[in-house]
């Protein structure tokens, strides 16, 4: 889940990730009860795993990539 937010100081918006996680809290009949809702910031990891993806697009392409299959 993306939320654009506004940045608290300088200019403009900051783009941010969010995992939502929702956890039901059932009672004695197995009907719920209550919602547990959470929320995390995940924008760090995110674009870790944007950066890598990148890396990898780039060494693919690479003149010295050698490509290997396992079996």
């Amino acid at each position: 889940m993306t939320c654009r937010c506004h940045q608290q100081r300088g200019e403009g918006f900051a783009e941010k990730y969010w995992l939502p996680l929702n956890t039901p809290v059932l009672d004695g009949e197995g009907q719920v009860h209550y919602l547990i809702h959470k929320v995390e910031e995940v924008t760090r990891q995110q674009q870790t795993e944007a950066d890598l993806r990148e890396e990898h697009r780039r060494l693919k392409g690479s003149p010295g990539h050698r490509a290997y299959r396992f079996i």
